[in-house]
């Protein structure tokens, strides 16, 4: 591989269903991925990625979504915070 190869990060593109809390209308949210810190560590590199999106609901309604994952040594899962939403209710079916 060359050194530029790691320069950039693939965005990952993930569908979310969430509940609005103004209607209880349920849309898909298209949200993406992307690294946001990289850090040299002992065992290796920590990789913080953060998964955002929003979306306006038919009736008027703002919806937002955040969440942060990590992995350490990279490409091992470490940690998540549970996803942060504005003005919706994630769905899980």
């Amino acid at each position: 591989m060359y050194e530029d190869e790691y320069d950039e990060v693939p965005k990952k593109n993930k569908t979310i269903t969430i509940k609005c809390d103004s209607c209880q209308r349920e849309i898909n949210l298209e949200t993406e991925t992307e690294e946001v810190m990289r850090e040299e560590r002992r065992m290796g590199e920590e990789v913080q990625y953060e998964t955002t999106g929003e979306v306006t609901c038919e009736c008027g309604n703002e919806i937002t979504y955040k969440k942060s994952e990590w992995e350490y040594p990279e490409g091992v899962f470490n940690h998540e915070e549970p996803a942060i939403v504005k003005g919706g209710t994630p769905i899980t079916k």
